[in-house]
This record gives C-alpha cells, structure tokens and sequence, in this order.
C-alpha cells in the first residue's frame, strides 16, 4: 500500500473539495480513504492532486469517481476509487507513471 497526501474537487457540482490519503494505486487508477465523508457520487468527474515527492509539484489528474464507500460500509472509513482518464500534462503522466515503478507497482 502506498500513501501519498491526495487532495481533489468535483468539476460538475458543489461536491466539497476532499483530502486524504492514497490506498492502492495502478496506472489505470487510484483508491483515497478520505478524511471526511464528501457526496461524491459514481460517475463524476474529479481534477486530482496527488504528492509524490515532498518538496516537488504535485501530480495534476483527472478521472472519474467508480465506487465510493461510506464510513458505515466494512472498512468504517469513507473512500472513493478513481479511473484516472487524464493528466494535466505530460510531464505529470511521466512522473506518475516513474511513482510507479519506484514502488514496484
């Protein structure tokens, strides 16, 4: 499991803006157990900030919510899993994808 401060707001509505941190992580998407419980809903569309390296400019994504779980549901935490379909630029891709296989992912 990799942990990295997460930060992320919903692009269609006045979801709140969440934090938390990273679970699992794959080229294809992400898991965040969340600080707090947000009303995102499976389907919308999510800009994500992710920390890879203190010190660096965060990773800059963007995906779209596939599950959420509430902090009743069996791991009494509030997560959401994202499907990554985008990053900011290139570089962010590249460095996401370098994150990656520095953990063996």
């Amino acid at each position: 499991m990799v942990t990295l401060p997460t930060t992320g707001r919903c692009r269609e509505e006045e979801a709140l803006p969440f934090e938390g941190q990273t679970r699992d992580l794959s080229v294809r998407g992400l898991c965040v157990n969340l600080t707090k419980p947000n009303g995102y809903k499976v389907g919308q569309s999510a800009d994500i900030s992710i920390d890879s390296i203190q010190g660096e400019m965060p990773i800059q994504a963007h995906g779209l919510v596939r599950w959420t779980e509430s902090p009743g549901e069996p791991t009494g935490q509030p997560m959401i899993g994202v499907e990554l379909t985008g990053m900011r630029t290139v570089r962010d891709y590249e460095r996401w994808l370098e994150m990656l296989s520095w953990h063996g992912l």
